[in-house]
Order: structure tokens, then sequence, then C-alpha cells
């Protein structure tokens, strides 16, 4: 009998060691820092294995048993730190990021901020499902009004409109605040549901919709000393001259008496970003790797007062879009303006496209360096879109699925830039200010300026893919901090789970033998069971788009997972079919 305590005495003390060591294995490496440091648990290890060893049978056996399911655990436990499993995102910070804001301006009332939010989303979406944002340019950046404007472009290719009923709001919930310069920036998390249908008189088979429950994170940006205090969610004057400003129309923010440009987030908060709550992560991991570089935004922040990096994203969003457009429609005289000589020179006609429930899913700041006289930003961009044909009267799917792109677009400007007078990415003159028409004419027709001068703005230097962007960095002997795309932040794990979900639901329904291979796959790569639950949710409704890897082999991997998933029922639909072979068009 003392035999037996004395062993189980072990056993315990073991046990202890165990726990202890459980502890070290998940802050040594896994959990989510530079790696293992020196502190790590490798002699700790050592001498338990070896302990271990000694012990008697069967002592020993079930040691080395317990020892394996722990690994298992903490691997499971790692594995659930991928970036898909982020949703929605920690906000443990944000207690001291509200007192910091609160401090630079104490009149801040979050009450009242949310009742401009639950006032924009209501307006937002009448003004979307009547497709004129007359009424809301106010309060929107130039780039989400470029947006707007881009899809009800496309939407109109195919007459079709977005019959939006039975609106609600179920939550909001400020998630992130940050200091952007001279600037704050909040994001705050909708949770909503309405009716909502996308219906063409033309292409009947293209209508699709239903009821939506959905969360979307909404940034605002705002100056932290405002010119004047102003209301432009639920006063109809403007705040500079106070003349009445409820419906603008044109490219440009503009009060029509005063000439005041309202949408600068001098006067209130602008709304000059959404995000789906599935990119939403994706996207702040890619935006905390400025800390690569933020010498360099620092010295933009001394040098510019007006710089901003969330309102650099909105003109390399402003940018993109146009460009997009100007490509689909064979139109490049929409993009000259803003267009520095060589890039403009290298647009090729194409054959006119439109796209079908286009938009951008993110865009970040990746790169801020000096090159002779010149200040160069980078920025990684992901749209996600369907592309249709139209010929005769009739349409050709060129995507069978929604597919995302990923761009690196790269704006240029002079350090010793002149404050413009005008926005060149709005039909204005930077350099008078006057209105401009689209054209391949780069000279102002009222005050004889250069337009695409980078001496007064930010003008596009160039578009690469990532693969081209890596060259570029490595040519011009830039550093590799610049480099930084969705492998950066996506396991080839998150691409094989995202596509499985996009392939099972390409025909609407999920059978039993498919549901049971993708819940068995989920165990397997480590994901939350509710979490693909909302992917698959998406992908029935032909929303969750197919994400690339931006290595050649990682693609191939995550093509052979899709092919099993494909064949999980021992049946390949038509649509199964189409979405792999959109991926191999990739």
């Amino acid at each position: 009998m003392k035999k037996y305590w004395k062993i189980q005495g072990k056993f315990f003390i073991f046990l202890l060691i165990l726990f202890i060591t459980m502890d070290l294995l998940a802050r040594a490496g896994g959990a989510g820092g530079d790696g293992g440091g020196e502190g790590g648990g490798g002699g700790d290890l050592t001498f338990l294995f070896m302990w271990i060893l000694s012990l008697p049978f069967p002592w020993n056996i079930i040691s080395i048993g317990i020892l394996i399911l722990v690994g298992l655990a903490l691997n499971a436990k790692a594995k659930e730190r991928s970036i898909l499993n982020q949703i929605p995102p920690s906000v443990e910070d944000l207690p001291n990021k509200l007192k910091k804001m609160e401090a630079l301006d104490p009149n801040f009332n979050i009450i009242e901020f949310s009742k401009k939010v639950n006032t924009a989303f209501f307006q937002i979406q009448e003004a979307w499902s009547k497709q004129s944002i007359c009424s809301i340019r106010k309060f929107i950046s130039d780039g989400l009004y470029q947006r707007f404007t881009a899809q009800f472009i496309m939407m109109k290719e195919i007459e079709q409109e977005n019959i939006i009923s039975n609106i609600k709001i179920h939550d909001l919930k400020l998630i992130d605040v940050q200091v952007d310069g001279n600037y704050f920036v909040i994001d705050i998390a909708i949770h909503a549901s309405m009716n909502d249908r996308f219906v063409s008189k033309k292409y009947k088979d293209l209508n699709q919709g239903g009821i939506e429950d959905f969360v979307e994170i909404w940034t605002f940006v705002r100056k932290i000393q405002l010119s004047q205090q102003g209301d432009l969610y639920h006063n109809i004057h403007c705040p500079q001259c106070g003349a009445p400003i409820e419906d603008l129309e044109g490219e440009t923010a503009i009060c029509p008496y005063c000439k005041t440009i309202l949408n600068t987030g001098e006067f209130d908060w602008i709304l000059c970003e959404i995000t789906q709550a599935d990119d939403y992560p994706i996207a702040k991991k890619l935006s905390s790797l400025q800390s690569k570089f933020q010498k360099a935004i620092e010295d933009l922040y001394a040098r510019d007062p007006h710089f901003s990096v969330q309102l650099m994203e909105d003109k390399a969003s402003n940018a993109i879009i146009q460009i997009l457009i100007a490509e689909a429609l064979n139109d490049p005289k929409r993009i000259r303006r803003f267009s520095s000589d060589e890039f403009y020179n290298q647009f090729e006609p194409k054959e006119k496209l439109v796209f079908h429930r286009f938009y951008l899913n993110y865009v970040t700041l990746i790169g801020l360096w000096q090159y002779e006289e010149h200040d160069y930003a980078s920025f990684y961009i992901k749209a996600t879109f369907q592309r249709l044909k139209i010929e005769n009267d009739k349409y050709e799917a060129l995507d069978m699925t929604l597919r995302t792109q990923p761009y690196v677009l790269i704006l240029k400007r002079q350090k010793d830039a002149i404050l413009p007078a005008g926005k060149i990415y709005a039909h204005q003159c930077p350099n008078c200010g006057g209105p401009l028409e689209d054209t391949t004419d780069i000279t102002c027709p009222y005050c004889g300026a250069t337009l695409n001068s980078p001496k007064y703005e930010w003008i596009v230097y160039s578009i690469l893919t990532p693969e081209e962007y890596e060259i570029f960095l490595s040519t011009n002997q830039l550093p590799k901090k610049y480099n930084t795309t969705d492998d950066d932040v996506y396991k080839i794990r998150d691409y094989v789970i995202n596509n499985t979900c996009v392939i099972l639901g390409s025909d609407g329904e999920i059978d039993e033998k498919e549901m049971e291979y993708v819940q068995k796959l989920a165990r397997k790569l480590g994901y939350s069971i509710n979490k693909i639950e909302g992917l698959l949710k998406l992908a029935k409704q032909g929303k969750l788009k197919l994400i690339f890897p931006v290595d050649k082999k990682d693609q191939e991997k995550v093509f052979a997972y899709m092919q099993k998933a494909a064949e999980a029922n021992n049946e390949i639909t038509q649509e199964e079919l189409e979405v792999l072979h959109s991926y191999k068009k990739y």
C-alpha cells in the first residue's frame, strides 16, 4: 500500500509539473508574439520526459497518454487563433482609447454619436435603394461616394435595383477608437437585419435575395479640433454659412452658397468605410503592421497637418474604384486627371464588362517612403466582384461565383506639395478648384494648371499584382517591411475552409454528407463550428467569395481540398464544377 501511494504521489507531482509546463508551452511560441524567445520550456520538457520514463508501469504509459492529449489540446488552442476565428474582434483596450479621446475632446458624447450612426444607417439604406445619394453626400467621404456611384453604374447596365424593406438595427457597439494625426477615427459594429432583394428587369435569373441578418463595421473620421461645430445628420443647414443643404448634387460635398467643402471632417463625423464582419479582422491585422513604418507616418503628420492614414486609404479607395470602372467600360478618360503619364500610357483597351455585386473588402496602407523629391504610398486592396459580359442583350458570367482580386496601388506626391484648392479625384482642379469634365486633357480650362501634377495632390503612379510589387520592392531596394499581403494574416487552412464553404454552398443547399464533411474538416483544422455555420450561411446566399493565396503552390493545395469537398457526397454538381473552373482560371 505504501508503494502504491508513493507511486500515486509521484503521479500527482507529474500532473502539477505538466500543468506548469502547459503554461510555458502556451507562452513560448504559440501566443502570437515573436515566437519562442528565451523563456521557453525546452529544458523542462527534457527533464519531464526523462522523469516519465523512470516511472513504473503502468504510470509511465498513462503519463505519456496524458501528455499526448495535452499536446493535442494545445495544438487545437493554437489553431483557434486563426484570423477567421477573430470575429467579432477583441476590444480589451477600448476603455483606454476612449479616455485618450475624451482627454482631447471632453465634449465627445457616445449617445449623441450613436444617434448620428443610427440616422446615417437608415438614410443610406434609403438612398441606396433609390440609387440617389444626394441626401447623404454631405456626410460620406469621396471614396465611399465613388463606391456607391460605381455600383449604381453597374446596376443600371443590367437594369437592376436593390429593393430593401423591414430594416432593423438590433445593436450598435463601439469597437475601436484611434487618433490618426489630427483626426479621430471610430469603428462601430452595426448588427442589423432587413429584407434585401436584387431585382433585374432585363436578366431575371440574376434576381436573388431575402431576409438577411448581418454585422457590418462602419468607420467614421473627424478632425480633433473642429473648425466649427456642426450636425450634418440632423441639421439641413450648412455649418459654415447657414444656407439649406438638404440635397447635394455632383461629385463634391460642397455648399452651393459659400462653396465650403462639408465632408472634410472639419465640422462633423464623416462616414468613410463600410467593412463586412468577416473582412474586418483581416483589415485590422494588416493595419497593425503599419507600426513597421510608423516613423514615416509620423514624419508626414509633422509635415502635413491634413495627412491621415484613414483619409489616405479613402483616397486610394476612390482611385481604384474609378480605375476599375474605367477598365470595365473601356473608358480611360475617367482616370486621366489623376494618373501619372507613365501609368495612363499603360492603359490597354479591353472588352466591355459589367461588375455584378461589386465592392471593396478593404484598402490598407502598407508602405510609405521617400525617393528623391517625392513621397510614395502603397496600398494593399482587395476587391470582390462577379464579372458579366453583355452581348446582344444576353449575358455570359465570366465568374461563376463571387471572386476576390488583390491589387497594390502606389500613389506619389512631391515632398513640398501645395495644399490643393480642389479635389482632383472629385473632378476639381487642384490649383484653382474649378469643376472638371471627364477628358483626356490634363490642363485646367480655367487656370491652365497641369491637373495630374504631383506638386498638388497624390496621383496614381502604378497598379501592380502582389507578385509584381515584390519585384518592384526588390528592384528599387526598398525594405521587405513594405511587402504586406493577405498571406501575412491568412494561413493556408483559412483559404481551405473558406473556399470549401464556397463550393459546398454554391448550389444553395448543403446535404447531410457535405455537412458531415465540412464539420470534420473544421475540427481537423481547428475552427469553431459556430464560425463555420456563419460561413456556410453566406455561401448558400452566394455572398461568400473565393479567396486566393498569393503563393502558387498554396493555390494548388487549396484547389485539391476544394476538389475533395466537391466529391464529398459522391456527386459533383454543375455549380461546383463552375466554382472549380473559376478558381483554376484565376
